[in-house]
């Protein structure tokens, strides 16, 4: 018996060690660690036992700042200051959301990829999107001055919710969406009230758009900014040398986007009866994934893959006499370079940037990168000429 046994052993042994062996060489040689963080983590998502939306940091304070040391050159007090207005992005290794409309049941999400970041008079609004597209999109509402996650707002859809965009006159909080079925581009609003006022727990339901508009100017709305009474939509090429546009959609006196009719409303049930058109573009070059903007410049953040790094550019808020405006990278008066997987950016009244990085996502969490879990403060100085 203890020699069939010890047999047994020796073939159980011989069957590990060639796994291993078989495992080892497709890790190495066929690509089974490119598999690992370039694809599986991007459609599976980690088990955890918790319930509720996480607050605490992927990285230590220490890791950040030796992180964003090797992209601003500065003194102590700048760097100081970098430090002390970024603040950790909620959710990312865990998120209460729901996996449709009509689930009726909070589930966890551990696959929020955060997008944008936009701030009102009292709150700071952040989107992300589940990679694994397993779960409703999200919007984490945060308390401005403590920085703190208030609630997480569910959305009706999975759209990919690149950008956020807020109209103060109107106070509306405007979302980039994305019918994927139909391949159309839409830009939707939430009131703040209605975000104030919702409750997720209450009925676990998604939370309900106030305003919805098809863009049919462009393939996909995949950055934004409300800037002097219109609404600023791109869209992302991912040719770095690739011409595309933000184009200016005005906003009217009830809040919502400047239409024309749809004359091909009474041929096709589908076309919907109005549509907005731009009232002016900016040029710009491939690879933007958000636009921030003020009377005298305007910033984008430029960014593709998690291997060549992100960029800042800085451009003159200027138009040409077509009423345009050129922002492609051979114009550009100052810049720097970023971390990669910089997403949106916001500007404050003094002119300061704060960038949403997508790379504390668990999707990319394992590329051999620099990581970024925090909305990342930039002072005007850094960049400003």
């Amino acid at each position: 018996m203890k020699k069939f046994l010890k047999v047994l052993f020796v073939i159980a042994l011989m069957i590990c060690i060639g796994i291993s062996a078989n495992f080892a060489y497709w890790w190495t040689q066929k690509g089974g660690e490119a598999y690992y963080h370039y694809i599986y983590r991007k459609q599976h998502e980690p088990f955890t036992f918790s319930r509720k939306t996480n607050t605490d940091s992927i990285y230590t304070e220490d890791v950040f700042m030796n992180t964003m040391k090797k992209y601003i050159d500065a003194d102590e007090s700048v760097l100081d200051e970098v430090k002390n207005n970024s603040f950790c992005i909620p959710g990312l290794k865990s998120t209460r959301t729901l996996t449709d409309n009509q689930a009726n049941e909070i589930s966890i999400c551990t696959s929020m990829t955060p997008q944008g970041v936009v701030f009102s008079e009292d709150y700071i609004f952040i989107s992300a999107y589940c990679c694994t597209k397993q779960h409703n999109s999200v919007i984490y509402m945060l308390d401005k001055n403590t920085k703190e996650l208030i609630k997480e707002i569910v959305l009706p859809d999975k759209s990919h919710v690149g950008s956020l965009a807020y109209d103060s006159y109107h106070q509306n909080l405007w979302v980039c969406c994305y019918e994927e079925t139909k391949k159309v581009a839409f830009v939707c609003a939430l009131s703040i009230s209605d975000c104030i006022s919702y409750d997720f727990e209450e009925k676990c339901l998604p939370v309900r758009y106030t305003m919805q508009y098809q863009i049919d100017t462009q393939k996909r709305s995949s950055f934004m900014n409300y800037y002097n009474g219109s609404l600023y939509i791109g869209y992302f090429e991912s040719n770095m040398k690739a011409e595309t546009t933000i184009q200016e959609f005005e906003i009217t006196d009830d809040g919502g986007l400047k239409e024309t009719g749809n004359l091909m409303s009474d041929v096709y049930d589908d076309e919907p009866d109005a549509y907005a058109l731009p009232a002016s573009l900016f040029y710009i070059n491939g690879n933007a994934q958000g636009m921030a903007l003020d009377d005298m410049c305007i910033a984008i953040t430029q960014s593709y893959g998690s291997i060549d790094h992100s960029r800042l550019r800085i451009f003159e808020n200027t138009k040409n006499q077509d009423g345009n405006v050129d922002a492609r990278d051979v114009n550009y008066v100052s810049g720097i370079d970023l971390p990669v997987m910089a997403e949106d950016c916001y500007m404050d009244e003094d002119g300061n940037l704060y960038i949403c990085f997508e790379s504390g996502a668990y999707a990319y969490r394992s590329r051999p990168c620099d990581h970024v879990d925090r909305i990342v403060f930039i002072p005007r100085c850094i960049f400003a000429e």
